[in-house]
């Protein structure tokens, strides 16, 4: 099999097209979720190469890319074609995208698993890696929604203006660093499908809580946080009963994806209807300094 790589700092509509095309045959052949991030590879800023393809025949085969929240890893989603499979082109998608992280110091692989993939969970105890976390992927019918709390909180639309808040909100929810959550807001506040909501209570902002709407039919829940003083006390359970009455009548299904280990959070969700549908595991990998025989 005659395998040509490509290595893309973004994507072409027509390229696009074909990851999706692979994407649902490797579905179809496994019966499996396979995670792929399909609105960041769509707007990647083109400032550095994070999407590897392989081509046979002239035939998307093989998919790679690589997702970067922050210097200390890269998360990485790979596809690979039912029938080019155990043809060294995971391994070869893998070398380039090392090749990028080390050149961009970046010392941390972190694939995405299906919990179900045996041959998923192969690779990974293959390559050594070393199991890091597990991550929910929860949904709920539109129609089935709980909404115990809905009005009992006002959610006002975020803007630019309140782009320093909220960093340090996530900073103080997460621990997130405040120079990498205030730009990485600061791109995403202006899409036009991604819907941004706070709440305030005598001007502090004590809750913060997202909408994405890119997946027809389907309202993403994202970047939710409430602050730790007010966590216990249903702030969290009614700005989510909230939003779903403002936007059940536009969708049909609301999904998110939470840590497994946050249990309270899983609690939350539970009680306001949603149901696990999908695990992915995530395994750590350093990368490595030069590749052998190089």
């Amino acid at each position: 099999m005659n395998i040509q790589t490509m290595t893309l700092n973004t994507l072409t509509e027509l390229q696009y097209q074909e990851i999706q095309e692979l994407h649902r045959r490797c579905e179809a052949a496994d019966g499996l979720h396979l995670k792929i991030n399909w609105d960041m590879i769509k707007h990647r800023h083109g400032e550095e190469p994070l999407d590897y393809l392989a081509y046979a025949d002239g035939r998307l085969v093989g998919y790679l890319a690589l997702y970067v929240f922050h210097d200390g890893e890269a998360e990485v989603s790979a596809i690979v074609d039912p029938d080019a499979r155990r043809q060294g082109i995971f391994a070869t998608l893998l070398r380039e995208a090392g090749a990028t992280m080390r050149s961009r110091g970046i010392p941390q692989f972190l694939f995405i698993v299906d919990h179900q993939s045996a041959s998923g969970q192969a690779v990974a105890r293959h390559l050594g890696t070393r199991f890091d976390h597990s991550e929910f992927k929860m949904r709920m019918p539109a129609n089935e929604a709980v909404q115990d709390g809905a009005g009992s909180v006002k959610l006002i639309r975020a803007s630019e203006s309140d782009l320093e808040d909220m960093a340090e909100l996530d900073g103080a929810c997460f621990g997130s660093p405040f120079a990498a959550v205030s730009e990485r807001s600061r791109r995403d506040i202006v899409h036009p499908q991604r819907m941004h909501y706070l709440y305030r209570r005598e001007g502090r902002l004590l809750g913060k809580i997202n909408l994405n709407l890119i997946e027809p039919g389907v309202g993403f829940i994202y970047g939710f946080g409430v602050h730790p003083s007010q966590q216990g006390r249903g702030v969290g359970t009614a700005m989510i009963s909230e939003l779903i009455a403002n936007y059940r009548e536009r969708v049909d299904a609301f999904a998110l994806e939470v840590f497994g280990e946050n249990r309270r959070a899983l609690r939350l969700y539970e009680r306001c209807g949603f149901r696990l549908v999908s695990q992915d595991d995530y395994y750590s990998l350093p990368v490595p300094a030069q590749e052998a025989g190089r």
